[in-house]
């Protein structure tokens, strides 16, 4: 268990399910872990007394390992804490869900049928009027990550509780996912661009104001979120309204050029690419390149959040480094966290410490250019 943690911990890229599981694990529970540590310094005690110095030499060295792969992203949470102008809390480790905010949807509304299937939302409410009055009725559509082959909408329920606590609406959608008979490459960025367009439509329903209407999504979800927010001047999906802008994205960890993730991510990230896109990037150049928002930047792409952990072993950092720097170049505003040490999905678990620096930075960026 301490080699597959140290491994977890330190290892860039992780070949295999088996080594990504325990990455992605340990990077959220890595705190705790500490109990193991303090355990081996009792073992290199009791084994150097009693001359056992092989194993108390092994034992040090996992525990010396162990240690700095604690302290890595333990220092990078801090240093992201301060830059966002927060505190971390340390009792919020042990929560699974915020104590305020609503804590259930008001309700589960279909957006789009399609060949029979019907594509839910569900709509989280703002705890009070109030609330919703001091956040000037702004929302947030959320598109879930998964690889585009998993996942649905009632993931991340913590985070949309915490944000109607601030007084956000929440629209968490569901849409098509790739299976190995069918990619989905050309249905679930429509879903999400019409489920953009249905919020508009229901603005009114839902006491929200359509020109504070921001989109986020973490990994998979992040890459249809800055899609749908980087095209919105296309012409809206049959059915699904006329308008599909949004005021500003919010990307955790997101693919933005997906040629360049075949090239580079582990073997099951790329297995989850060529599922969802039914091809190689040899073989539909052109299909890569529209699914990657780094071709659709312009000048008049929304403000943007990049959040990243340098120690992601699925999407690699240099990817939210490029859009950062497309969107300078397009002289789009746009924020880059960059979080030391942090894992793929580490915002997956509801008291990270990386996670409550990047709920932060989260609410800054909303106030700034959504809700203000």
């Amino acid at each position: 268990m301490v080699a597959i943690s140290i491994l977890g911990l330190l290892l860039p890229a992780y070949p295999g399910k088996f080594l990504l599981a325990a990455g992605l694990l340990t990077g959220l529970v890595y705190p705790f872990l500490t109990v193991a540590v303090i355990v081996g310094i009792v073992i290199v005690l009791l084994a150097w007394k009693r001359g056992r110095r092989v194993v108390a030499t092994v034992a040090a060295a996992l525990s010396v390992l162990l240690a700095i792969g604690i302290a890595w992203p333990t220092v990078g949470a801090v240093a992201a804490a301060e830059q966002a102008k927060t505190q971390l809390s340390v009792s919020q480790l042990l929560q699974s869900a915020p104590t305020e905010g609503s804590p259930a949807p008001l309700e589960t509304q279909t957006y789009r049928t399609v060949d029979g299937e019907d594509l839910d939302v569900d709509v989280w409410a703002p705890v009070s009027e109030e609330a919703a009055e001091k956040a000037n009725h702004a929302s947030l559509v959320y598109v879930f990550g998964g690889g585009w082959v998993a996942g649905d909408r009632t993931m991340w329920s913590p985070f949309f509780q915490y944000l109607t606590a601030q007084g956000i609406t929440v629209f968490s959608i569901d849409y098509r996912l790739s299976t190995a008979e069918q990619a989905s490459w050309s249905t679930s960025i429509s879903d999400v661009r019409c489920a953009i367009g249905w919020v508009h439509e229901e603005a009114d329903t839902y006491d929200i104001d359509p020109k504070r209407i921001a989109i986020s999504g973490g990994s998979a979800g992040a890459n249809l979120a800055l899609l749908a927010g980087y095209t919105s001047d296309e012409p809206a999906p049959d059915g699904c309204g006329t308008d599909t802008s949004v005021r500003a994205v919010i990307d955790y960890y997101g693919p933005t050029d997906l040629a360049a993730v075949e090239a580079e991510a582990g073997s099951t990230v790329v297995d989850m690419l060529h599922t969802y896109l039914g091809a190689t990037a040899a073989e539909e150049p052109e299909r890569y390149a529209e699914l990657s928002p780094l071709t659709h930047v312009s000048p008049s792409s929304p403000p943007t959040l990049i959040i990243h952990g340098t120690h992601d072993g699925m999407v690699p950092t240099n990817q939210s480094e490029r859009l950062a720097a497309a969107l300078d170049d397009a002289g789009v505003k746009n924020h880059l966290v960059l979080i030391g040490g942090a894992q793929h999905g580490f915002d997956m678990i509801w008291g990270t410490l990386a996670g409550q620096a990047a709920r932060a930075e989260v609410m800054s960026f909303m106030e700034r250019y959504v809700i203000g």
